[in-house]
């Protein structure tokens, strides 16, 4: 019996992995290196039916349905590889509006590519270079207004002293609690160092 895949077969299980997951599962070079394998082999195969046979015998059904057939199978891998990345690309995105700034949870830097991570610092840059030169912060909820300016959290990490917008500095301890204003604490609370206490 042969182990040889069924085309398309492994880019679509990367696909599938994306999906079982809430989280952004590790990048699967692997996965990548035999899809592009996969891709150059099908390409090769279509050229060399082409090279091998003459006009009249490419118009032969089997012949024709070979090269139709492989030639597919390597598009839809690189429309899979395509929906692979961009979903990945927009997971990224979403995790710069998610903690409101360029520090990632070690656990999702850890599944990011070398390359991936270069481009969450590029699209960082990007959107913080922007946000000063209109001078506002958009990462802050602005489509609804708050219901208390202050509100009060607790540490959940140490992190040290910051200091806030209005000057004020703070010690930020493990299990330590705090009344801060809503804006100054909005982006800590989304890179869970802080905890809301509602």
């Amino acid at each position: 019996m042969s182990t040889e895949r069924i085309p398309c077969e492994r880019a679509a299980e990367m696909l599938r992995n994306l999906k079982r997951t809430a989280r952004l599962p590790p990048f699967d070079s692997e996965g990548m290196n035999d899809v592009v394998n996969e891709i150059n082999a099908l390409h090769q195969h279509v050229i060399d039916t082409i090279n091998d046979t003459t006009n009249e015998e490419r118009k032969r059904p089997e012949i024709s349905a070979n090269i139709l057939v492989h030639h597919s199978c390597m598009h839809r891998n690189k429309r899979c590889m395509l929906v692979y990345l961009m979903y990945r690309f927009n997971k990224i995105k979403e995790l710069r509006w998610e903690t409101g700034g360029s520090v990632l949870p070690p656990e999702t830097r850890e599944s990011l590519s070398a390359l991936e991570l270069e481009c969450f610092q590029s699209y960082d840059h990007i959107l913080a270079e922007y946000m000063a030169s209109v001078d506002l912060d958009l990462t802050v909820d602005l489509l609804r207004p708050p219901k208390d300016l202050f509100i009060e959290v607790r540490v959940k990490k140490d992190h040290g002293e910051i200091v806030l917008e209005s000057g004020q500095t703070v010690n930020l301890r493990a299990h330590t609690t705090h009344f801060l204003r809503r804006t100054d604490v909005e982006t800590l609370i989304r890179q869970g160092i802080l905890e809301h206490i509602v």
